[in-house]
């Protein structure tokens, strides 16, 4: 998993889609990661458990981008047939 993370990750580097990598991490963070580490601690309290609360972050991110990243690819492909495309930046923009 932590491979595929990080080839879903470069690919989101770039295509330069940082603004959606810092929202999914921060959604994450508040929704995945702090109430998993609480129940793992104050619930289960289990060695097991606080590794689960540590590494599911990760999965979370590694399906989002990677689900962001096909979409990001889909965009180009329509771009490279000659239709507009959904979402384009000009250098100016930057």
């Amino acid at each position: 998993v932590t491979c595929i993370f990080s080839v879903a990750k470069a690919g989101l580097y770039a295509c330069q889609d940082f603004k959606f990598m810092a929202k999914a991490a921060t959604l994450v963070f508040a929704a995945v990661f702090l109430p998993v580490v609480l129940i793992a601690r104050f619930i289960f309290v289990s060695a097991t458990a606080l590794y689960v609360a540590s590494v599911l972050p990760s999965w979370v991110l590694t399906i989002v981008f990677l689900w962001r990243l096909q979409k990001n690819c889909q965009k180009m492909l329509l771009a490279g047939s000659g239709q507009p495309a959904v979402h384009e930046v000009s250098m100016g923009q930057i």
